[in-house]
């Protein structure tokens, strides 16, 4: 989420370029949630773009107020408001000794592209399969 004027001040490297944004902006937006209170959310009315265009469940309706329960260690409760929180929360938290890993040593940095395509298309897996899940649950 970056600038890339920014990263370009880091390092001219592009491989580590693209790591320290992944780093950097991963960590951020880890910390911009940590002062966000469930307790907080609750107070903003539901309102789903999605859900009110195509009448149809949103995927991702629920995953603010998952990762929130996970960050207050609710993984019940997370699990309830949406279970991809989970899958996307571990595979935030992973970005984080990954590209550290490929910033001390490049050789790695073709696994690790590797292993974070992996885990972009599990995501896209899981929400989509939950999405059908509620699709087909729909009563007509």
């Amino acid at each position: 989420i970056l600038p890339r004027f920014l990263i370009k001040r880091i390092s001219d490297n592009d491989i580590n370029q693209i790591n320290w944004n992944i780093l950097i902006s991963t960590v951020l937006i880890l910390f911009a949630l940590s002062f966000i209170k469930l307790s907080m959310i609750n107070y903003i009315p539901h309102f789903c773009l999605f859900e009110r265009l195509t009448g149809l469940p949103c995927p991702v309706c629920g995953i603010t107020r998952s990762v929130l329960c996970l960050y207050d260690l609710k993984i019940v409760d997370s699990l309830k408001f949406n279970p991809n929180g989970f899958i996307i929360s571990t595979a935030f938290v992973l970005q984080i000794p990954m590209r550290i890993i490929a910033l001390t040593n490049e050789d790695y940095f073709p696994l690790i592209e590797k292993i974070s395509r992996i885990m972009t298309r599990l995501i896209i897996s899981t929400l989509l399969i939950y999405w059908f899940y509620h699709i087909i649950n729909l009563k007509f």
